[in-house]
């Protein structure tokens, strides 16, 4: 509808005008009561009409009249300005369709000059923001209103009749010359020809009128329309000025009366009274009647029908313009892509239809071979060119046939025939191929292992959709590929094509389902090998598998595994050894993160797995899992994890042990890490501390994940108090590290001394003499008192820095024993025989008593020097040098010698008894020489003769056996030997049968004949005993 703005002063008459010039209807009266309702103070009325909407702004929101300047109380002109800012807002393509501006013709008839010029300028202000705002030209229409005011104005038309009352009193201009001058002329004219009109008629209006007073109004009312003529134009002119207006298109002036109420004025009456000095003239009131003149028909007939007139928001076209632009532009540029997208969609689908052509032709007329390689490689170019194929025109069940490629996509009318023959492929070919590989490993798998599981897992999904697990099949397929086939991407990126595919649309187990022979040929060669495969692997118990599962999972998802090393630092390596590489690390899973984070969080998904591996053995009922099952899993799960988790803690503890002290130095280097700032003990129990300790996680009672930490916790309580205060003491580690300051102190004490060696065998003879004073033995007896691994620890120390000590004083006797012992065995015993069986030469007895006997060199250096640190174990035990356990195995060799070899005045002497056995028949007499001692046996009477070692120490003694041939005509034969040492020399040539723990049978062969004797000794003292003199070394150095 046409919108409308009505402007006027207050009084002149706006409202009345709309009011009475437009027929009532029930509208208006409601909605201003709602108005004022809502806004009592409001400054604008609205007048809805079936033809347009008008707009009365109160006269002070024109007028502007406030008394204060200031711009926050200029509440009438935001209030204007607001006002057509909204309009502009809100119908931006047309604010207004016209103007209708009021004059009051009474106030003009009696305004001084500086009141019009103050309303011409105060008005033209007005339609200047209006015309500024809305950016567009509006038609004016300029409505003289209160004609009823003039007196004689009733005099003069109280006889018209209502026709004459509503028809409109004015001047319409031209609409081509409503914007130059031509409407002044138009408005001049017609007020001339309405002014001669009266005079014309006031003769006869006069004739019929008796009264005088009426004819004084009749003269009065035309007069004053004669003079107001310059007033109108003058106002007009100033009001509407050529330059300024040209945005406006003045339509037309009309002079109208709506009520006849008020006292009328008579300006000439009124301008005599002023010069002459006279009582101004009193003229009576009108009868208030409510007729309306000249206006009914001025909006119905001219102002609403012009609302074409109004022009367009120039803002408002301009951006119209450019959006039809725009959008012109938008629908060539549409159209011209919608026909190369034709054209480009059309070309895109016809290549793809010679390439489906293409690509079938090349897949028959190519050969199928046997597959010879694991995995279906051999079957790639057939299944390329099929794949190729049924993708020409990509995934057809991804498009939509109306609106792809334009509406122009052929591919679901193509693609469904010849992804027939390529699922055919993929189903009878591919994956048989896939399972022929997985079979092979299945069958090398470790029987019940995890990995034989991971591979049946892989096959059933391959066979059966219906617990398919696309990302697991995937992933384990590449990697299995790419053992297969290493460096060979593009082989793998194929397989993992047709695998994707296959894994989308193909169901084997379905296909065997639905009586599909081909499918069950195909399955023939799997189908006992799985069925086997689960019935093996279904014999693991469900909790056994959870928990493997937790263990593969973790190993996955989690850190790496913790490192010991890692967490004690940079001393580990100096102050630590591990009996084996991997006995340093535990499982992430078994630490406290991987409890708290990984172990608690995972119950419900592992078992869920579970229930997916129970599907993957055929245990369809296991599938379905009942709360209480579920429970009793967690429980088994639970002390699994409890044991192992214990058990690795411990395995580490256990497999980690304290450096071996190699040097008096290095024991220092140790102690001083070990006291210093890292702490590396501290470290270490700190670390078991944090993944061992027993915390609070939950306030229910029972809760399953507090007993488990209560159970991991409570083998270490013991450990883990050491780094706990007890009471006014200090932490037990901190006494520890104490005792082990201590110990280094000592050792510093020896090793910075001006003779260590001296040092260290004199704190050694202390040891001996009073041992509770030693420093090293306080520690060994406190270490015993440390919980684990503390005690071992520290016993470590403890024992390896007594073994150093006593290297050290066994360094200062080393000169000693080369020069007195060392040096006089190698030069007259060492190389010789008995020390070396194979040696000519002979060890001299005196030589040999003189080292060997008691009070000898050995034994006197023994007695001074050795024997209370070997007496008091100390020089034997796990942390001894290998060079001190030698030297106390030979110094036990020598006493054994000196107990066989030397009587109780300390000489040379063994005693023994000899009888004969056996004489082979073709010798008829042995003789038998030992040292002078001769022994005679002829096939007689077996006597056991005592005999004693050495019988001379001359060197010259022999031994030898003779035996006298039965034939007299043969000379006897002998075997014998010369020396010291000749009777030994004898019983090594003989052959040793029947030994026992006293006695031994010697066999001496000779000249085609035998003679055996029985020898008997003492089975404690055995001369004869193997090895008693060959074994015998002596150390080069006593550390």
């Amino acid at each position: 509808m046409p919108w409308y703005l009505v402007l006027g002063l207050p009084g002149s008459g706006k409202s009345s005008l709309i009011h009475r010039a437009n027929p009532a209807n029930k509208l208006n009266p409601r909605l201003d009561t709602e108005l004022r309702d809502v806004a009592q103070d409001q400054l604008i009325d609205c007048w809805l009409g079936e033809q347009a909407v008008m707009l009365d702004p109160a006269g002070e929101l024109l007028s502007q009249s406030e008394p204060e300047l200031d711009p926050q109380a200029r509440k009438h002109e935001r209030l204007w300005l607001h006002l057509l800012n909204w309009l502009n807002e809100h119908r931006r393509r047309q604010p207004l369709n016209g103007l209708v501006l009021t004059v009051d013709l009474a106030w003009l008839s009696h305004a001084s000059v500086a009141e019009r010029k103050a309303y011409a300028q105060l008005m033209r202000s007005r339609l200047q923001e209006v015309s500024a705002t809305m950016n567009t030209r509006l038609p004016l229409y300029v409505t003289f209103t209160k004609l009823d005011l003039l007196r004689g104005f009733d005099v003069v038309y109280e006889q018209l009749d209502k026709e004459a009352r509503e028809a409109v009193l004015g001047v319409t201009f031209n609409p081509g010359d409503s914007q130059g001058k031509s409407w002044q002329q138009e408005l001049a004219l017609f007020w001339d020809q309405w002014v001669d009109n009266l005079n014309q008629n006031l003769p006869e209006l006069m004739l019929a009128r008796l009264d005088a007073a009426q004819r004084n109004a009749l003269f009065s009312f035309v007069r004053q329309l004669a003079g107001l003529k310059d007033y109108v134009t003058s106002l007009l002119d100033e009001t509407l000025a050529i330059e300024e207006s040209k945005p406006l298109l003045v339509r037309g002036v009309y002079i109208s009366s709506v009520y006849q109420q008020g006292v009328p004025f008579d300006a000439f009456a009124q301008a005599a009274s002023r010069r002459y000095n006279l009582p101004e003239p009193i003229y009576s009131a009108l009868r208030g009647e409510s007729n309306t003149y000249f206006v009914r028909k001025l909006f119905s007939t001219i102002i609403f029908p012009e609302a074409h007139l109004a022009g367009e928001n120039r803002l408002h076209t301009l951006y119209r313009r450019r959006r039809m632009a725009i959008g012109l532009s938008c629908l060539s540029l549409f159209s011209a892509v919608l026909i190369g997208g034709w054209h480009y969609f059309y070309r895109v689908n016809e290549k793809a239809g010679r390439n489906v052509l293409t690509k079938a032709q090349a897949f028959v007329e190519t050969n199928e071979v046997a597959d010879a390689h694991a995995f279906g490689v051999s079957q790639l170019p057939r299944l390329n060119l099929i794949r190729e194929a049924t993708l020409s025109f990509g995934n057809y069940r991804e498009r939509t046939p109306l609106v792809a490629d334009l509406g122009l996509y052929q591919g679901d009318e193509i693609g469904p025939y010849v992804e027939g023959s390529y699922l055919q492929l993929l189903s009878l070919r591919f994956l048989p191929a896939q399972m022929q590989g997985l079979l092979a490993d299945l069958e090398q798998a470790p029987a019940g292992s995890e990995e034989k599981l991971s591979i049946l897992r892989v096959m059933r999904m391959l066979d059966d959709a219906s617990g398919r697990n696309k990302e697991l099949v995937a992933q384990y397929m590449a990697s299995r590929w790419q053992q297969a086939f290493p460096g060979q991407g593009a082989v793998q990126e194929q397989l993992m094509g047709h695998l994707d595919y296959a894994l989308d649309h193909t169901d084997w187990h379905g296909a065997r389902a639905a009586r599909d022979q081909a499918a069950i040929t195909a399955f023939v060669p799997f189908k006992e090998p799985v069925y086997g495969a689960q019935r093996e692997l279904g014999k693991l118990p469900m909790y056994q598998r959870v928990y493997q599962n937790l263990v593969v999972k973790a190993n996955d998802v989690l850190p790496p595994d913790l490192n010991v090393r890692d967490e004690v630092g940079p001393t580990f390596d100096t102050v630590f050894a591990l009996r084996s590489d991997n006995a340093g690390q535990v499982p992430r899973l078994l630490t406290w993160p991987g409890f708290n984070d990984f172990f608690l969080k995972q119950d419900k998904a592992l078992i869920d797995l579970t229930a997916m591996d129970a599907w993957v053995l055929g245990q369809r009922k296991l599938s379905q899992l009942s709360e209480a099952d579920r429970k009793e899993i967690a429980r088994q799960v639970n002390d699994r994890y409890v044991t192992d988790y214990v058990n690795q803690w411990q395995k580490l503890l256990t497999n980690l042990d304290v450096q071996t002290l190699e040097s008096p130095e290095q024991a220092l280097d140790v102690l001083s890490a070990i006291t210093g700032n890292d702490q590396p003990f501290q470290r270490v129990l700190a670390s078991l501390d944090d993944n061992t300790r027993i915390r609070k996680i939950s306030d229910v009672e029972g809760d399953p994940a507090q007993a488990i930490t209560a159970r991991i916790g409570r083998p270490f309580m013991a450990t883990n108090a050491a780094l706990a205060g007890r009471g006014e003491q200090g932490p037990l580690i901190q006494e520890v590290n104490q005792k082990l300051v201590e110990l280094q102190h000592y050792l510093e004490l020896i090793v910075n001394a001006t003779e260590p060696g001296q040092s260290a065998l004199k704190a050694v003879q202390l040891r001996l003499t009073n041992k509770y004073a030693d420093p090293v033995f306080a520690l060994q007896q406190y270490a015993r008192s440390l919980p684990a691994p503390l005690d071992r620890w520290v016993g470590q120390l403890s024992e390896q820095s007594s073994r150093l000590v006593i290297d050290l004083a066994m360094s200062s006797l080393n000169q000693e024993w080369q020069d007195k012992v060392l040096a006089p065995f190698n030069s007259q015993l060492a190389g010789r025989y008995p020390f070396d069986p194979g040696s000519a030469k002979d060890v001299p007895l005196s030589e040999m008593e003189r080292f060997f006997a008691p009070g000898g060199t050995l034994d006197s250096f023994y007695q001074v020097n050795l024997k209370p640190m070997v007496e008091s174990g100390l020089m034997e035990g796990e942390f001894s040098s290998p060079m001190q356990a030698e030297l106390v195995k030979q110094l036990d060799r020598a006493a054994r010698i000196r107990q066989i070899f030397f009587s109780q005045q300390g000489n040379l002497e063994v005693q023994f008894a000899l009888e004969p056995i056996e004489l082979t028949a073709n010798k008829r007499r042995s003789v038998l020489n030992l040292d002078g001692q001769l022994l005679e046996y002829a096939h007689g009477r077996r006597t056991k003769i005592p005999l004693v070692w050495p019988n001379t120490m001359r060197d010259g003694a022999e031994s030898k056996i003779t035996l006298v041939p039965a034939a007299r005509e043969r000379s006897p034969r002998s075997e014998g030997f010369v020396g010291p040492w000749a009777m030994f020399r004898l019983m090594d040539k003989g052959e040793l049968t029947q030994v026992n723990e006293a006695t031994f049978d010697v066999r001496f062969p000779v000249d085609q004949g035998s003679m055996t004797y029985r020898v008997y000794t003492d089975s404690a003292q055995n001369p004869f005993t193997g090895g008693l003199f060959s074994q015998f070394r002596l150390p080069e150095s006593l550390y």
